[in-house]
This record gives structure tokens, C-alpha cells and sequence, in this order.
């Protein structure tokens, strides 16, 4: 292989006769294009025309090839021009000879970030396995024959597909060849991605047309790519890059010399998988989770969310955001609340609402009766159409009621207590409170209209726990904006809202928590506790801060005040006029309450929004939100959650990157009480930790990739924080395992020693490091020098009770992340080297079911029409497919860490047959809890399939002492012990108690064993 590493004159040579090798294209000086392109250069021999440009034409900003554009460099290259002008080199294309060929683009269309980025099978070591010295020369030698993609901004098939038929033929055999040659020939201009749109520009930039026609550039996309003023123009209709700048200011900053060229260059690096929006009309995190949208990207019909909207979603009509993300003013909220108010009305004039009852109900509604009756109305046809059980209905009238529209015209089977003069909010609730006949009594504003679920949801969270005295509501405005998510009260006695003005679906609103106060105008409490509290100040009564004390004097007598988001409510009156300021009397009234509070500060609100009872609070960092349906570790990730709430740790999930998935799916899949913060991706993890300096007792990091992309940010809070939090790294699997056996099966070298230490040297000895297996583990310790501990599986046996005779078929349960992925690895050597041979002996009862998780743009079309093979795609609930299936397989390759698809078959009672890999993971022997053949072996495992498939009592053998396994090894108490134990140990020491700290260094190397396993 030749090393190009010198000056162009070093570098540079003409075409190598037939028979010889090779050199890369890029080093190949073109006579022939040469003089086509620059026709004012000699003529004379190859020779001579290369020692002419060497010598002349280089300093003339000529190009040696098509294959890198020196004019373009000159633009885009900060400070080339300075050096070609100093004479420090005599052309970018020299300047790039002497090893910036490593990393910087060679040419307009092509991006070794973005080739790297696509193909990450092709690493360095494989490169120069193959004679290739850079992603550039795999590129121009195979890639762009084999239609792979160099640039964002050329796809071949839809540059193919913008072809006339009969060119089509020809320009496959290299598009990025045809399309450039193209150019040089004057042919018109032709899409060459889904993201650039030529027709449109021309219009939109009739400058940039002129420019082309005026001979300075050659196509409309080399303009865009290559002019001097990059965040000036939009490259389609569906990408605004002021919008994008505006609304990211971070990426804003980024822009400029040897950073992001624009916004558009870091929404095609960073911004659209991260799903941020590119446009004003496309919520981009929003449109990728729906159904349609999903299920179009999965078929192949759209290469992503962004390109469906472009391609299908715009061009069909259909909405690229949600229509409750547009703006609507508090006075459009509450005239159109009004509008529905009147509405209802008019029926329940001619169908009352029955509140009659017998027997004791199940709850007490208190609530006031307004001189506008159309907000008590609607209130009242929420709850009546909102809750099935009975309800004791308690209504305070005071002051007139319009003419001819008593209550009563509206309303059977109500108590109303009416009042001569005008009663205090405070005074009409302990006049409901005596009434009441329930245990649970609902304070309900007038014009609150509840949600479905609502009443349940606070009275089974009342339910969950005796000293909770109250639970409050989720409150959204007329507008759509929160009123609040329960409030704050500061230590000088004022009011905070949280979440106030804030959309509904924030994350910060839509978890479970202990507050301060909640609204009175939906607060459900339990009428022992409400009776036997001292009576409010005589000064409270009518001031901003009824609330506020109603619930300060709940938690002075010993109960919890709780925030539900699940107790929904929708506020469709204009809010209460404003009230008189109480702070001065309720800080008379509640010294002790207000001492333990903090200061008003913007930075302490993530700390104040709950009352602090000494609660461990941990972040957790994983790839994407870990819901159990997307697998490979996920579900593992997800029960270290389930295990740190049911531990009373306050749990914040972070993803790194978005989650395709409904926000209901999943917040579905996780404890109420945990924090998800389904809105922001790894760009926006630096803002977020300094929102919430010193708020995070832990940061849980899954996976060492991520630690590789949190370095940075996690050395800035050591330094920032007096009292950092201590890091959690979780390894899930060792990935340099998977890759090695990976390679043992490509027949390829593979330095383990060296992807060890790559995948480790994030790791400091400060941090605690978590391995899945002991075996793991193992490999674990001479490289880290801090704690390590091991966290496998939780999982409980629940076996499906269907007997052998009634089961049939092998099932496949497994998610599918990538076509290099172990499982689909697995699925293709399955199918077609053992399944035939199983076919010979089971021949028609021969049944494959394949289930599970397929990640955005996967596919398993390869095998749709297989007479063997039934694809049922992503399946919530594999229990029915466990009990009708005889047998699982998995015949996994290649792989780290421990197959849960293994442990829950066995844990459903569904004997396997695994590979020896597997199997050595799992610790489970032969015979026993699983059958095994080696990887290298279709005809072993096919046999061992057959006859574990026609053998009952083996069957019946096995799928015992698999249970057993599963009860002895996978104990979801003993699981959640070793989480619970690690993640409620205390954080460092601040670095004041620097002669503690000593001391306890000092233990820590004089004690060895304090670092190991049993101590986690």
C-alpha cells in the first residue's frame, strides 16, 4: 500500500498502466480531464502536463482531478488562502496531501464524518487491512460503485430516480461519476437528495441561479454548499435555518470558521437525530412517534422521520406538529372555554345531572356556587360523566344566583347550603368539610373540568399510602399552559408555581412528588385529617394563600401533601380575581414550616419543588428512554429504575438520544414517580446539569459510549460543584467482546487487548463501575482500579401453564437493532443453514415465529416470504406467544453481556436451545437448563432442536430445571437490594473536609478489600 503523507509533488502521478496497481484516485493526476477543464494549461505528455501543474497550475487554483475541487477548497478551508498567499504551500490540494486528508473533506460531496458515521464497520484497522488508507479512497474505489452514500446531500437512488430511463443504466454503474461528469457537460440539474431541493432554490434564490448561469459555480447545490455566506439560504421549503439558529441558540454559537458551516450542517450531523425542530411547521420528536409515520420508516417507504415529511407527510397534507403546540392567548382560552360552557348548558336544562345516592358514597365533592352558573355547570358534567361511583355532592351558595336558574333547575340529589352574605373560600370548604359524609372530600373550583381518570387516580394515590393527607391535580389553563404543577413556598412566606406557564407535557410536570401546596380548585383530602386540623389564621382567609396554608397545616399534623400529574384538570374559567397578599400572615402563622424551606432563587427551584426529607436523588443517563420493548438491555435498565423508585431514590431519566415512542407509551412503561426527561437529548445535557448544580446525589451512566460523550461535561461539574455527585458506570456488556467474536466469525484480526482499553479509558477510579456478570466482572478489574460491583437480571418465574402436546413451533424473540446487530446475525444463519436441516425431520410442523423490537429503518423483508418463517413484528405482550410455542431458539454468534431473552423464556417455562456462547454467559450447563450446540455447528443445532422438540419428558425436564435456574439466579428481591444499595450510597465528601477526606483516603489504600464487590 502506498503512504501519501507528503507534498503534492510527492504525491501526485499519473494513471498506473494495466496490470499495476493502483494508486488512490485522489492521487491521480487526470491529463486527459485536466485539459478538458482547464484548456488554457499546454499542451505536451502526461509528463509534461503534470510538472506543468506542479509547477503552475496548482498556484493558479487549478484542481489535479475531479476528485477534489481546489476552487471550493479555497472557500471553505479557514486560512488555506492565507498560506497559499505567504507562500507557506502552494495549493490546498498540497496543504491536504500532507495528512489533512485524514479528517478534512476532499471535495464538496463528500464527508468522511458522515461516510465514518454510516458505515461504522469500516474502521481504520479494516482500511489498512484492505490497502486503503482513508474513508475517501474506500469510497472512490468501491463505495460509490456499491451506491453508498458520501454526503447528506447525495443519495444515488434518488439521484438515479430523477433520470431519464435510458440514462439510468449507465449512471449505475457510478452515480457520483455520472452526476459530476454531468456537470462538466452542461447537463441539467437533477435532485440528488431528499434534502436539497434545486427547483425551489432556483426560484427562492434567483441570485444563486445567476451565479450558476454566470459560470462561478456549476450546479445549484454547489452554490449552496460552497458560497460565502453559508446561513443565508435554506437548502428546501422544510428547513428554515433562522428558525433553527433562533430557537438553538448553543448551535448558533457553533457556527463559523472550523465549526458547523450552518445550522443545516449540524441538523444533518446532530439535530435530526436528536429530533430537534427544523422548521416552524414540524415538531420533528413529535411527528417521528406517530404510528403512520413509524410504520412507514420500518417498511423502507422513508429514510427517516425528517425525509418522510419531505417526501410524503408535506406533500400529503398531512400536520407536521401537534395542534397543541399553536399559540393561543389566555383570552381566546377562555372565550372558546366559555363558548362550551354555554353549550352544555343547554342541555342539562332538559337532562339534569343525578347526584342521588344510597348507602355511604365514595366521595364528597365540596365546592362554590358562582353568580355565573355556566363554569359550576360544566364542572359538575366532568364529574358526572368522569366518575362511576357515587358521590355526595355538597354546593355553597352565597350571595344571589341570576334569575330563573336556581342550581336546582340543572342538579338532582345535591346538598346546598346557601349563606346570606358573601363566605371566604376558607369558610365555605369547613362548612362542606361539617357536611360531608364521605372519607375522601374533593375541593373543586368552579369551571374545573376533569379529566378521564382523574378522580381514580387521587383516590387510589390517597389509598397507596396512610400518611399521605391530601393529593393535588395537574392544572391546565384556558390557553393549554399550566396554572401549576403543585407550588413552592419560599422561606420568606412567597408563592411559587411550579411549572406554571409551562406546557402540560413538560417533564418536570409529569411525575409524582411530595409539594409544598396544591391548588384548591382540585385538591382531594381525607376527611379525618381535614376535621381534626387546627383552624386557619384569622387573617388567612381570603388571602393568595389559603392554599398554601390548608396544606402546611396537613403536613404540621404528619401527612404528605402529593402532587399526581394522573389527577388531571382543566381550568375553562378565567382564573379567581386576584386575591390579597397573605405572606405576612401565614409566615406568622408557620414559623417552623417556613424555617426548614429555602431561599427564593431561580437555581433552587429542582431543589425546593419537594419538600426535602433526606431523599437520595440520582440521574440516569441512558442511550435512548429505556422502555422494555426496544430490548438489548433496555429492559435491564428499566428494572435498575423500577428498583431505584420502589427504593424511594428520586430518579431522573436523561436520554441521550430521542425516543421515537409516544410520550404515553412511555411514561406507561415507567414508576410514576420517575422524572423523564423525554424532551432533551445529550446537546442540551450541559444547560441541564447547570439548571441543577448540586441537585444529583448519583449520575448512573449506562454504557461506556456514553461515558466516552459525558467526559467533558462530567469533568465541569467535579470542578463546579463543592460536593460533586458520585458516578455510576454501568458496562451492560463488555462491547469489545461482541466485536471480537464479531470478527472471529468474519475471519478478520481483532485486537481485544487494545478495544479493552479503548472502551475503558473513560473510567477513573472515583467512579463505581457495574458489570452483568462476574465473568465480566472478571475482565473488569485489572482496568479499573475503583469499586466494582455486579447487577444481572430480575426476573421472577412465572411459567405459561399450556402442556407440552398443546404447544408447537419455535419461537424467536428478539430486538433487531441493525442489520450487524447479533440478532439479526443470528435470525440469517438460523433460517438458512439450520432450518432446512430441521425441515428434513419435522418437515410440515417446521415453524418458525420471529417477534420483536425493529429499530427505525430495519427491516427483516429478507425473510417475508419464507413458507417457514411467520413475522409478527414488535409484540407488547409475548406471554401468549411463550405459551403456545413449544420451543425458543437462539442462536446468537457473537455477543457480551447476558441474553435476556434466554432468562425470560426460561422464566416462562419454554425450554431453548442456545449456542455454547449463550450458554457460557448464562453459566447454565447442557442438559439441564438449556440445550446447547456450538455456533459453527448447524447441523448440531438443528439436531438438538429436534430432539428437544419431539421428547416430552426431556422437554419437561428441561423447562424445570430452567425455572429453578431462574428462581436461584434471578431473585428480583436480591436484585433490588444490590441496586438499592448502591444507588442510596452518599456522595462524596465536599472538598472543605479536606482532613476527612485525607483520612478516608487513607483507609481506602490501606484496605483494599473496601473497594470490592461485597462493599457495593
Amino acid at each position: 500500500m502506498d503512504v501519501y503523507s507528503g507534498s503534492a509533488r510527492q504525491t501526485l502521478r499519473l494513471p498506473a498502466a494495466a496490470g499495476e496497481p493502483q494508486p488512490a484516485l485522489w492521487a491521480v493526476f487526470d491529463p486527459a480531464w485536466y485539459q478538458a477543464r482547464h484548456p488554457d494549461a499546454p499542451d505536451g505528455t502526461g509528463e509534461q502536463m503534470l510538472e506543468w501543474y506542479l509547477s503552475r497550475g496548482q498556484t493558479l487554483g487549478h484542481s489535479p482531478n475531479r476528485w477534489f475541487d481546489e476552487a471550493w477548497q479555497r472557500r471553505a478551508w479557514t486560512g488555506i488562502q492565507d498560506l497559499i498567499d505567504a507562500g507557506t504551500v502552494p495549493s490546498a490540494f498540497d496543504a491536504w496531501c500532507r495528512n489533512a486528508h485524514f479528517t478534512w473533506p476532499p471535495h464538496w460531496l463528500f464527508s468522511p464524518e458522515e461516510y465514518e458515521r454510516g458505515y461504522p464497520a469500516l474502521t481504520q484497522d479494516i482500511l489498512l487491512e484492505a490497502g486503503l488508507l482513508n474513508h475517501y479512497d474506500h469510497y472512490l474505489r468501491f463505495g460509490a460503485q456499491e451506491h453508498r452514500i458520501g454526503h447528506a446531500m447525495f443519495d444515488p437512488a434518488v439521484y438515479l430516480a430523477a433520470l431519464e430511463p435510458e440514462e439510468r443504466e449507465a449512471a449505475g454503474l457510478n452515480p457520483i461519476l455520472h452526476y459530476l461528469s454531468g456537470l462538466e457537460d452542461g447537463a441539467p440539474e437533477r435532485r440528488t437528495s431528499v434534502l436539497f431541493d434545486p427547483a425551489w432554490y432556483r426560484e427562492r434564490y434567483p441570485a444563486a441561479a445567476v451565479a450558476v448561469e454566470a459560470g462561478r459555480y456549476r450546479s445549484l447545490l454547489e452554490h449552496y454548499l460552497g458560497n460565502e455566506t453559508p446561513a443565508a439560504f435554506d437548502p428546501s421549503p422544510s428547513f428554515s435555518e433562522s428558525w433553527y439558529l433562533e430557537n438553538n441558540p448553543g448551535v448558533a454559537a457553533a457556527i463559523g470558521p472550523g465549526a458547523f458551516r450552518n445550522g443545516f450542517a449540524h441538523f444533518i450531523a446532530h439535530g435530526m437525530a436528536e429530533g430537534r425542530s427544523p422548521h416552524p411547521d414540524l415538531d420533528l420528536l413529535w411527528y417521528a412517534a406517530l404510528p403512520q409515520v413509524r410504520a412507514d420508516i420500518e417498511a423502507g417507504r422513508a429514510g427517516g422521520a425528517y425525509a418522510h415529511w419531505r417526501e410524503i407527510g408535506d406533500p400529503g397534507g398531512r400536520a407536521g406538529r401537534s395542534l397543541q403546540s399553536i399559540a393561543v392567548s389566555p383570552a381566546q382560552g377562555a372565550a372558546l372555554s366559555a363558548r362550551k360552557a354555554a353549550a352544555i348548558a343547554t342541555v342539562l336544562g332538559r337532562w339534569k345531572l343525578g347526584f342521588a345516592y344510597e348507602g355511604t358514597p365514595a366521595l364528597s365533592v365540596v365546592m362554590p356556587v358562582g353568580t355565573d352558573g355556566t363554569g359550576l355547570l360544566t364542572s359538575l358534567a366532568s364529574l358526572s360523566g368522569r366518575y362511576a361511583d357515587t358521590i355526595d355532592l355538597i354546593l355553597i351558595q352565597s350571595g344571589e344566583f341570576p334569575p330563573g336558574a336556581a342550581v336546582e333547575a340543572y342538579v338532582d340529589g345535591a346538598t346546598i347550603l346557601r349563606f346570606d352574605g358573601e363566605l371566604t373560600g376558607a369558610a365555605a370548604r369547613e362548612a362542606g368539610v361539617v357536611a360531608a359524609v364521605a372519607d375522601t372530600i374533593l375541593f373543586l373550583g368552579d369551571g374545573m373540568e376533569l379529566a378521564p381518570g382523574a378522580v381514580d387516580a387521587a383516590l387510589y394515590r390517597l389509598a397507596s399510602d396512610p400518611r399521605i393527607g391530601a393529593t393535588g391535580a395537574r392544572i391546565v389553563q384556558p390557553h393549554g399552559v399550566l396554572a401549576e404543577a403543585g407550588g413552592i413556598v419560599w422561606r420568606d412566606g412567597t408563592l411559587h408555581p411550579y411549572m406554571g406557564g409551562h406546557s402540560p407535557l413538560a417533564a418536570e410536570a409529569g411525575f409524582v412528588r411530595d409539594a409544598d401546596f396544591c391548588s384548591l380548585s382540585c385538591l382531594f383530602a381525607r376527611k379525618d385529617v381535614l376535621a381534626a386540623l387546627p383552624p386557619p389564621g384569622v387573617d388567612i382567609a381570603g388571602t393568595s394563600h389559603e392554599a398554601a396554608d390548608l396544606c402546611a397545616r396537613i403536613q404540621e399534623a404528619g401527612f404528605r401533601v402529593v402532587y399526581d400529574p394522573a389527577v388531571l384538570a382543566f381550568q375553562t374559567s378565567p382564573p379567581p380575581r386576584r386575591l390579597p397578599n397573605g405572606q405576612a400572615a401565614f409566615a406568622r402563622d408557620h414559623p417552623d414550616f417556613l424555617f426548614a424551606r429555602p431561599d427564593a432563587a431561580p437555581e433552587a427551584v429542582p431543589r425546593a419543588r419537594s419538600p426535602d426529607r433526606g431523599q437520595t436523588r440520582v440521574l440516569v443517563v441512558e442511550d435512548s428512554i429505556p422502555l422494555r420493548r426496544i430490548g438489548s438491555g433496555f429492559v435491564r435498565s428499566n428494572d435498575i429504575v423500577r428498583a431505584m423508585a420502589d427504593a424511594g431514590v428520586d430518579v431522573t431519566i436523561f436520554p441521550i438520544a430521542a425516543s421515537p415512542f409516544p410520550l404515553s407509551a412511555i411514561l406507561a412503561d415507567f414508576p410514576d414517580t420517575v422524572e423523564i426527561m423525554h424532551g432533551l437529548t445529550l446537546a442540551d445535557f450541559d444547560d441541564f446539569m447547570a439548571a441543577r448544580e448540586g441537585f444529583y446525589d448519583t449520575i448512573w451512566v449506562a454504557r461506556t459510549h456514553n461515558l466516552d460523550k459525558l467526559q467533558s461535561a462530567l469533568a465541569i461539574i467535579a470542578a463546579r460543584e463543592a460536593r460533586p455527585p458520585r458516578i455510576v458506570v454501568d458496562t451492560e456488556a463488555v462491547a469489545a467482546l461482541r466485536q471480537a467474536g464479531q470478527a472471529a466469525l468474519q475471519a478478520r484480526g481483532f485486537d481485544l487487548e487494545a478495544a479493552l482499553a479503548q472502551e475503558f479509558r473513560s473510567l477513573t477510579p472515583e467512579m463505581d463501575a457495574i458489570a452483568v456478570t462476574e465473568a465480566e466482572a472478571a475482565i473488569l478489574r485489572p482496568r479499573h482500579l475503583g469499586p466494582i460491583g455486579v447487577i444481572g437480571h430480575a426476573i421472577a418465574p412465572a411459567p405459561t401453564p399450556a402442556p407440552f402436546q398443546e404447544r408447537a413451533g419455535m419461537l424467536f424473540a428478539a430486538a433487531f437493532h441493525g442489520l450487524d446487530h447479533p440478532n439479526h446475525d443470528g435470525l440469517v444463519w438460523f433460517v438458512e443453514e439450520v432450518l432446512p436441516l430441521i425441515e428434513q425431520s419435522l418437515r410440515w410442523e417446521t415453524r418458525l415465529t420471529v417477534a420483536g423490537y425493529l429499530a427505525p429503518g430495519m427491516t427483516l423483508d429478507r425473510f417475508a416470504g419464507h413458507p417457514r418463517v411467520t413475522l409478527c413484528g414488535p409484540v407488547d405482550d409475548l406471554r401468549p406467544l411463550y405459551d403456545s410455542h413449544r420451543i425458543v431458539v437462539a442462536p446468537t454468534r457473537f455477543a457480551a453481556g447476558i441474553p435476556y431473552k434466554v432468562h425470560e423464556a426460561a422464566a416462562m417455562g419454554v425450554p431453548a436451545v442456545v449456542t455454547s456462547l449463550l450458554a457460557q454467559q448464562l453459566g447454565w450447563l447442557d442438559g439441564e437448563a438449556l440445550s446447547v450446540a456450538k455456533a459453527t455447528d448447524a447441523a448440531g443445532f438443528a439436531e438438538r432442536i429436534v430432539a428437544l422438540y419431539r421428547n416430552q419428558e426431556l422437554w419437561e425436564r428441561q423447562r424445570e430445571a430452567a425455572l429453578v435456574r431462574v428462581a436461584a439466579d434471578l431473585d428480583p428481591d436480591r436484585f433490588a437490594a444490590q441496586v438499592a444499595r448502591l444507588a442510596l450510597r452518599h456522595r462524596p465528601l465536599r472538598r472543605s473536609d479536606s482532613g476527612l477526606s485525607a483520612a478516608v483516603a487513607a483507609l481506602r489504600i490501606s484496605a483494599p478489600f473496601a473497594l470490592g464487590p461485597s462493599n457495593l
